[in-house]
């Protein structure tokens, strides 16, 4: 593993309103077909039973090898009921998860009272698809020999979509199937019989219908977007985003994590470097429709008439509005802006336009929402080291932005830092992975007051010397 983190203060401006072991730091490079994280194949926060009202207790899920070195398990506590440091009981009790970090084999449900996770728990060395209570209580096997290198509920809770080798050796497809015992997957992701071709991020759509399909599904590296329709009796994948438009020899190069999100029932946003050598912008298309478009209120030109980059994003709990990290002003320095999901109107710009060329938020993990949707978490190198992350808080009303916390004391480049910013039920607490103890490179969980600048994070959850905390997740009661 590795990390790295970031300082910055930023002036104000007005403006209209908005969990796993690092894979690299740079956004500009594509991750390996079998690299997601956790928040990107879990349900978008705005969806089904997400936006019914928000229960009193925040719960916390933490995967990776925080008990045993090398032991990947699941844990959970109540972020109310407890002092950090906290200890946990990792579940599976037998045997570990699925031995990957990238993506994460586990979900959570929208409403937080399921698990779904990939063991060997009956057999070593055979990974299985287990549904569990919220605690790892109570598990049904759904699948055997699953190989599940990543799991998402659909937003009712009714499915599970994940990614497997069941059909060929080494080849990832996507499957949906019901989230209950000994229930029958479905391949719905497109024929083929090449271990180099894999599925990679996948995204359901908010009514549980559709999934979008990102991999590269036809030619080896050029990673395209595709929807399905799971309910269909025969799904048939559609290709949106087609190879032509993939440049071989540019990098970054296609669609790009931290994949896909839906801003509506058929609309699904994503970003990538397509056509263009290298540029990435963000693209609307509509699911089962061949073809995309440059999503408008995203696009930018700079006062030199030079086109802007757009690149990482979160849309809002009501799917409504997208805020994203952009260079709208100096080349490679990216900024983060808010505008209309639906593509209408124009972008507002949240951060100062002042920082140096090279900084950017972390490329990795999606803008995170505030419960409220008042404002937004991330990690950014926006300070005076470059390529060093930490977490940031940036207000939506336009009063400002300001650095959470400060990595280790003595780690003056891009050797610590944090990761999956995650909110408590009332944004009183930001939940985040860094190596910032006594090990570079050792990442626990640690949190902090997202209304302080430059305050003092708490280790919530410790790890043994070499062990990690790969994805964290938090959910409230229902």
């Amino acid at each position: 593993m590795y990390a790295a983190a970031a300082m910055l203060s930023l002036s104000r401006v007005s403006c209209l309103v908005l969990v796993v072991a690092a894979c690299g730091r740079s956004s500009s490079t594509h991750p390996d077909a079998r690299q997601a994280d956790s928040h990107e194949l879990d349900a978008p926060a705005g969806d089904a039973a997400i936006d019914a009202p928000l229960g009193p207790t925040t719960r916390v899920w933490v995967y990776g090898d925080f008990l045993t070195n090398n032991v990947s398990q699941l844990g959970m506590f109540k972020h109310d009921a407890v002092t950090p440091p906290v200890t946990m009981t990792g579940f599976p009790s037998s045997g570990k998860l699925y031995d990957t970090n990238n993506p994460v084999p586990f979900a959570v449900s929208a409403d937080g009272s399921k698990v779904a996770f990939a063991a060997d728990s009956t057999m070593s060395g055979r990974f299985d698809l287990f549904l569990a209570a919220a605690d790892g209580g109570s598990p049904v096997t759904v699948l055997t020999a699953t190989n599940a290198t990543s799991i998402a509920f659909s937003p009712d809770g009714m499915k599970l979509a994940f990614t497997a080798d069941r059909d060929v050796a080494g080849q990832l497809d996507v499957y949906v199937v019901d989230a209950a015992a000994n229930s029958t997957p479905v391949r719905v992701s497109p024929a083929r019989n090449n271990a180099a071709l894999d599925a990679n991020l996948i995204a359901w759509s908010p009514d549980s219908k559709y999934l979008a399909m990102v991999g590269d599904f036809t030619t080896d590296g050029l990673f395209v977007l595709w929807t399905v329709d799971t309910t269909a009796a025969t799904p048939a994948p559609v290709q949106i985003v087609p190879d032509a438009d993939v440049q071989p020899t540019t990098t970054p190069k296609g669609v790009l994590s931290p994949g896909p999100r839906w801003t509506s029932n058929t609309k699904v946003v994503f970003y990538g470097a397509l056509a263009a050598a290298g540029d990435r912008h963000i693209y609307v298309a509509t699911a089962d429709t061949a073809g995309y478009a440059e999503l408008a209120s995203t696009s930018l030109t700079r006062g030199d008439a030079s086109k802007a980059e757009a690149h990482v994003f979160g849309i809002s709990p009501d799917r409504s509005k997208i805020v994203f990290s952009a260079d709208g002003e100096t080349a490679t320095a990216f900024d983060l802006y808010v505008a209309n999901a639906d593509g209408s109107g124009s972008a507002t710009r949240l951060t100062t336009g002042t920082m140096p060329a090279g900084r950017d938020i972390y490329g990795f993990d999606e803008v995170t929402f505030s419960p409220d949707a008042t404002k937004v978490a991330l990690d950014a190198d926006w300070g005076t080291v470059d390529n060093k992350y930490e977490p940031y808080v940036v207000a939506l009303d336009g009063s400002g932005a300001h650095r959470v916390t400060v990595m280790p004391v003595g780690a003056t480049d891009g050797e610590r830092g944090s990761q999956k910013p995650q909110w408590t039920r009332n944004g009183a607490r930001l939940y985040f992975i860094a190596d910032a103890g006594a090990n570079n490179n050792d990442f626990g969980v640690w949190v902090a007051d997202p209304a302080v600048t430059d305050g003092t994070a708490t280790l919530a959850v410790a790890v043994p010397t070499s062990g990690d905390v790969f994805g964290i997740v938090t959910r409230w009661d229902p």
